[in-house]
């Protein structure tokens, strides 16, 4: 289960809307029709200025956010995905259960999101049992375009 703090902060949806409104976030989306995420901008621009490499999470909706406000030269994008939605399917089914609407909508989604991968400079498989390997090809990428 996600915990606010490890690897996202979790506010109320007022409070996101108030910052979007006030232009806090580098890029925001609503995914699955019902969740907002973000990436603020302070954070990035800091680090940028410091000269640091950044790795973010983002969906294909930030992904694009990002791309139109981040000179080409400037940003590398590697689409993380899994063989299939059954094995995507089977992960989300074992993490907790989920509403059949529910494993629909975010099949929709995987199916939208499978359409952007070629729009990605790289794309990253998750085989079952195989992280290590998985981490391994995106140091490879972080280290070839650094």
């Amino acid at each position: 289960m996600e915990q606010d703090g490890e690897v996202y902060h979790f506010i109320s949806r007022e409070a996101f809307e108030r910052r979007m409104k006030r232009g806090d976030f580098l890029e925001w989306a609503k995914v699955h029709n019902e969740h907002f995420y973000g990436t603020l901008k302070q954070p990035i621009e800091d680090a940028l200025a410091h000269g640091k490499i950044l790795v973010r999470e983002v969906d294909v909706q930030g992904m694009h956010s990002l791309k139109k406000i981040i000179p080409s030269g400037h940003i590398v994008t590697v689409f993380l995905t899994t063989p299939s939605w059954e094995v995507l399917r089977k992960r989300i089914q074992r993490r907790h259960h989920e509403s059949d609407e529910e494993l629909k909508r975010r099949e929709e989604s995987y199916k939208k999101e499978m359409q952007d991968a070629g729009n990605c400079d790289y794309i990253v498989h998750s085989f079952e049992g195989k992280i290590q390997e998985m981490v391994e090809e995106i140091e490879k990428i972080i280290e070839k375009e650094a």
